[in-house]
């Protein structure tokens, strides 16, 4: 856990197997965690990050009383689910985790990853040796994994094709894909997906109240079992339709004081304010922190993320890189890049949409950049709205009842209708008006424009980078047009590279 210090950690060393946990404290459960977990009797030690939201179901499954599931950790339960499930245990766990099992009867390590991949897990696998971390850096100081920088993966992060559900940035190193399993012996290892995400049967029910109501009851639950903390809890607000549901609902079903309640916001457009304040004052909510600079105090930032992830930040909103188009078709990404820019073109059938291209890897890769990210300061990430349980449901209903009239996410504005205030509920689109003040976002003070690492000068026309540099310091209104976006997110992402590839925790590819 780079940066952040833990609440509790501990190791288990068996024969040639070392198992090491570090715990942060949020949840009661997590509170209980020996770390790791061993259980004598069965010979088995367990290691986990996990939040199980459907822990009084397992208990039924178990036959284990609610008391006593109650001064249950995590790792014990996923540990017991195992037991009696072995491999198909995950199949029964719901909330966001990962694990992994040493199973010294059978020598066996077994790992899984939950359904939407909120947790990140990263592995090695060579002859005699097999090593996981959650997170990329931890496995950049061990002498025994190898470290070679992927070029096609730096090709990809230029043009921000680089997301993948099983690729990282080095050979030999990948992600354990959400919903999937891995299970390592001296012999061999096997990689099995458990869950894909499809097309539900149909649900049929009378009539649109009663898809409503089924919505309801499950985005409630899927939002209160995130509660589950005795900490102050914080909700980011952007004021649009998602952020203002978790608000919402979190402030109506939150048992603490609502001075534990915090919401976070930027407010950069005219409209921003009032969406925003409309939840906030429907529950007065007493602390609302509402960011109103766009400039973002980059000083350090990248070096901190890099040494907390192990490799560059993915996650960005850019579209257009015109200095990397000359490369593209080098590396095969013209077509891959361009058929990004046709996101939604063709469809009409919102679930299929859905399922061909929203899940796609920028959503783990989000969850992974961020959780760890705000893991270093010891905060907790949570998806409300990416509960299994409710996509699943999602997938079941008629596309009908999910647009009407021109009217997109009809299912979830009826269902939100009486909690989220109606300028939020019913309003039409994203926009939210004109920047508001000085927009110092254009101006380029994030990256030189000498010295860039020699591997790095091989992929990028330099003198079209420099001439945009230029452009950029020249600029006198420092305006965010669409170029000057483009340049500027040009610019941050070879600083990003160029920084890592100089940093001591990387060799040269």
């Amino acid at each position: 856990m780079p940066f952040g210090t833990p609440d509790k950690s501990g190791s288990i060393e068996k024969g040639n197997v070392l198992l090491l946990q570090c715990v942060t404290w949020n949840t009661t459960p997590s509170t209980l965690e020996p770390a790791p977990f061993h259980d004598d009797q069965e010979k088995i030690s367990i290691a986990s990050w996990a939040r199980i939201d459907n822990r009084d179901e397992l208990a039924g499954k178990l036959d284990i009383s609610r008391s006593k599931a109650d001064r249950i950790c995590d790792s014990e339960l996923i540990l017991k689910c195992y037991l009696k499930w072995r491999e198909d245990c995950v199949s029964h766990l719901i909330g966001d985790f990962v694990f992994v099992i040493y199973d010294e009867k059978q020598q066996k390590v077994f790992c899984g990853r939950d359904h939407m991949g909120v947790r990140p897990f990263y592995y090695f696998i060579s002859d005699g040796l097999f090593v996981c971390a959650t997170s990329l850096s931890a496995l950049m100081g061990l002498k025994s994994v190898p470290v070679k920088i992927r070029e096609q993966w730096m090709v990809d992060y230029l043009t921000h094709l680089s997301m993948s559900f099983d690729q990282t940035p080095y050979e030999g190193i990948y992600k354990l894909p959400p919903a999937h399993t891995l299970t390592v012996t001296p012999e061999k290892h096997h990689l099995r997906q458990y869950f894909t995400l499809s097309a539900e049967p149909e649900l049929k029910l009378k009539d649109s109240r009663e898809y409503v109501d089924a919505y309801r009851e499950q985005l409630e639950t899927a939002i209160k079992c995130r509660l589950n903390t005795t900490y102050p809890l914080g909700s980011e607000l952007s004021g649009g339709i998602d952020s203002s549901t978790i608000t919402a609902y979190g402030a109506k079903f939150f048992e603490q004081p609502l001075t534990n309640f915090h919401t976070f916001a930027f407010a950069n457009s005219e409209l921003e304010p009032q969406h925003i304040l409309a939840v906030s004052q429907a529950y007065g909510l007493p602390y609302n922190h509402v960011f109103t600079g766009r400039r973002l105090n980059r000083e350090g930032l990248v070096e901190r993320s890099l040494k907390i992830l192990g490799y560059p930040v993915e996650h960005g909103s850019a579209t257009f890189h015109e200095p990397f188009y000359q490369l593209a078709e080098k590396y095969n990404l013209k077509q891959r890049y361009f058929d990004t820019a046709r996101f939604d073109a063709g469809y009409t059938d919102l679930k299929r949409f859905t399922l061909e291209k929203r899940w796609m890897p920028f959503v783990p890769t989000r969850m992974e950049n961020c959780i760890l990210m705000a893991a270093a300061r010891k905060i907790e990430y949570r998806w409300p709205l990416l509960d299994i349980r409710l996509v699943k449901l999602f997938l079941s209903i008629p596309s009908e009842e999910n647009y009407y009239r021109g009217m997109g996410r009809y299912l979830h504005r009826r269902a939100i209708e009486g909690v989220v205030p109606k300028l939020v509920t019913w309003k039409k689109g994203k926009d939210m008006g004109n920047i508001m003040g000085p927009d110092h976002s254009g101006r380029m003070d994030t990256v030189p424009n000498t010295d860039l690492h020699p591997e790095l000068t091989k992929l990028i026309d330099v003198k079209k980078f420099n001439e945009q540099i230029t452009a950029m310091a020249q600029s006198k209104t420092g305006k965010d047009d669409g170029l000057t976006f483009q340049f500027r997110r040009n610019g941050q992402t070879v600083k990003n590279l160029d920084i890592w590839l100089k940093e001591a925790y990387c060799h040269k590819p």
